[in-house]
């Protein structure tokens, strides 16, 4: 059962969603057998309802993160992380931004609290703050700020709690990076996603969403600075790593994710005067 669930854990962070659905439903199955219940068996239903969440079934992981909720003793440490994964499920499960937001901020106040307290924990409050500092982030009238503000704060908390490199960090780095971006510091844009690069390669997460978004965005910021190899260098990886992670199974938003590298991909290429392989990536994009 160890051996499942950690295979799992390493295929869901490799992108390979639908393998890692697979392991991690065989390791319940093991546990349940062998009558396991308690973290073990909670940290199991968490990680099938976190796949089942990405591959865009948010219904189904809710029962998952349910069960795992009422297998947990009230005294339980590993609780009030469980608690945030189901209700970070539930702000996903809306499709209200306002409502979203709502669920984003009563994590940070739930969980603004468990500074000193176990680590567990202080990554829990860590990942609200990364969650509320999206949520400013993706809205129509952003507020960029407080985002850095949040991401930052949470940011040092990974850094003191993991005393090595840790992928989470990453993510931290990436939501800076687009902070940035999006305020047009594009110097400072760069260098976080440069270095949330650098965490993934050495954390193994490199075929995923997320480092794909990082080459993308830092392809698109080496070409407004004229260096047109090395951009499309990024960038066409970047398409690589999406085209993966699209036929391994991932949600819709996910092809929409790959005509968008597709199409910035043939901006560079014609911008390089590749004119050829910008019509390929168009023809690509428009095969979608």
């Amino acid at each position: 059962a160890k051996v499942r669930y950690e295979l799992g854990e390493v295929l869901c962070k490799q992108g390979k969603l639908r393998e890692a659905l697979e392991e991690h439903k065989q390791t319940l199955l093991i546990r349940a057998c062998l009558s396991i219940s308690g973290p073990e068996m909670a940290r199991s239903l968490i990680s099938t309802g976190n796949v089942l969440m990405e591959l865009g079934n948010p219904v189904e992981a809710r029962t998952y993160m349910m069960r795992a909720d009422r297998i947990l003793p009230q005294d339980s440490p590993y609780r009030k992380t469980a608690m945030l994964s189901t209700l970070m499920l539930l702000g996903k499960m809306t499709q209200n931004k306002d409502t979203d937001l709502q669920f984003r901020e009563g994590l940070v106040a739930k969980f603004g609290s468990l500074l000193g307290t176990p680590d567990g924990e202080e990554v829990a409050f860590a990942i609200a703050l990364h969650g509320l500092g999206n949520g400013y982030m993706d809205r129509p009238h952003r507020r960029l700020q407080e985002s850095e503000e949040l991401l930052n704060r949470g940011l040092q908390i990974i850094r003191n709690v993991f005393h090595q490199e840790n992928s989470r960090e990453g993510d931290f780095l990436r939501s800076i990076g687009k902070v940035c971006f999006f305020q047009g510091r594009h110097i400072d844009a760069l260098i976080a996603f440069e270095e949330a690069e650098n965490i993934y390669r050495r954390t193994a997460r490199v075929n995923t969403s997320e480092m794909a978004d990082v080459l993308n965005f830092g392809g698109v910021l080496l070409s407004k600075q004229g260096q047109l190899n090395i951009a499309a260098a990024k960038l066409e990886e970047a398409v690589v790593l999406r085209r993966g992670i699209v036929a391994n199974g991932a949600c819709a938003c996910e092809t929409d994710n790959l005509g968008h590298d597709l199409f910035v991909l043939a901006a560079c290429r014609k911008k390089g005067g590749n004119v050829a392989g910008a019509i390929a990536s168009l023809r690509e994009c428009r095969g979608l």
